[in-house]
């Protein structure tokens, strides 16, 4: 039987486990620092979407495709945003729980619901187009293009459906490792060719239009005496950037991938769940532990990095032209700048905990709270 736990359950287990006369604070969230600010951040606005997420649905993210906002709440509630302030176009409630969100493409808004229900809503005013009932819970938010939505369950299947009816063209399955954290990547639509990160820690080429393979790519190896060691979960979205496809493991590291041959050019150990930041020649990560780092997109080379944050739960960078941002658990999103690391700005946008990937947008990022808050920032010189 598969198993997926939530690796936030494994590091608070951990925590549990000491006494509070023997707590390691090695363990414990790094203190705020002061510093002199460098970059200018500022609250475009801010709205509540609905009732946030639960702990089953924590890594709902928005959408941005053009001067709109997809976004989803745990619930069920799917709303269309204006860009430009916030305000709601529309919003519908599709009366489920909501694990796998939100997609778009194709002129339609995709979610995916906690017992495999995946549906297609019009872009224009929310309504149904089709619903598919698939085999497994699904936890990526389903992406299209060229007529094809691509949908990758937590059993490990890549379907993908007819973008008009939801009818099923071609299927893939992969072997599950026994025991995987809980979640799975979105997959990435580049021109006439799908990538998928699977939890064997492997990243693979599949045509669009039939789904063969084109390449396969280990990013991990599974190492260990126990399944728990052996973990090497790509739950980050591998990305095409600079002429390269990248990805990035749990206990493994974040390679770079020559897209026509399958082939690594580099490789940093590290061990990560959360999303990968690409800018111009900088990419950026963030480990379990809440080191940021940054490296040259090209060659590899490690540019900077930072533990500052270590141990606030911090998520996955966006990297802008002036700085690399993360958010954490006391709801801060903090800036790095871009070529140095150094800490040059943070502002704290609400009191909950930010477990959601951060969404660029022109000259900033979204950002979505726990409790439903999803607030636009402006990051800009002083």
């Amino acid at each position: 039987m598969i198993k997926k736990i939530a690796l936030g359950l494994v590091l608070t287990g951990l925590l549990a486990g000491c006494s509070s006369t023997d707590i390691d604070e090695s363990l414990l969230p790094a203190e705020l620092i002061s510093f002199d600010p460098s970059v200018d951040i500022e609250e475009l606005w801010s709205v509540s979407i609905g009732k946030g997420a639960d702990e089953t649905s924590s890594l709902l993210r928005p959408a941005l495709l053009d001067d709109r906002i997809y976004v989803t709440d745990y619930a069920g509630r799917v709303s269309a945003l204006d860009a430009a302030n916030g305000r709601s176009l529309w919003s519908v409630d599709l009366r489920t729980s909501i694990t796998g969100g939100t997609g778009v493409g194709e002129g339609l808004v995709f979610v995916a619901s906690g017992d495999g229900v995946v549906y297609a809503l019009e872009q224009s005013d929310g309504s149904i187009l089709w619903q598919v009932q698939l085999n497994s819970e699904v936890l990526a938010p389903p992406q299209a293009g060229s007529g094809v939505v691509i949908v990758l369950a937590q059993d490990g299947r890549v379907s993908a459906l007819d973008v008009q009816n939801g009818e099923q063209l071609w299927r893939v399955d992969s072997v599950k490792p026994l025991l995987t954290v809980r979640g799975n990547a979105q997959p990435a639509i580049v021109d006439d060719i799908v990538l998928i990160g699977h939890d064997s820690g492997k990243i693979g080429a599949y045509r669009l239009a039939d789904g063969a393979a084109l390449w396969i790519a280990r990013v991990a190896v599974p190492e260990g005496s126990n399944e728990l060691q052996r973990m090497v979960d790509i739950d980050a979205a591998p990305v095409y950037a600079n002429g390269l496809v990248y990805g990035l493991s749990f206990q493994g590291g974040i390679m770079a991938i020559n897209p026509q041959t399958g082939r690594g050019t580099w490789f940093q150990e590290s061990s990560s769940v959360n999303e990968i930041g690409v800018y111009g020649g900088t990419l950026s990560i963030t480990d379990v532990d809440g080191k940021i780092s940054a490296f040259n997109a090209s060659s590899g080379e490690m540019l900077w990095e930072s533990e500052t944050l270590k141990n606030r739960g911090v998520t996955g960078p966006v990297v802008h032209d002036l700085a690399v941002a993360v958010a954490d658990f006391e709801g801060y999103v903090h800036l790095f700048r871009r070529n140095t690391g150094a800490l040059a700005n943070r502002i704290q946008v609400g009191r909950d905990e930010i477990r959601a990937p951060l969404i660029p947008i022109e000259d900033g990022l979204l950002v979505l709270d726990t409790s439903g808050r999803l607030t636009a920032l402006r990051i800009g010189d002083l």
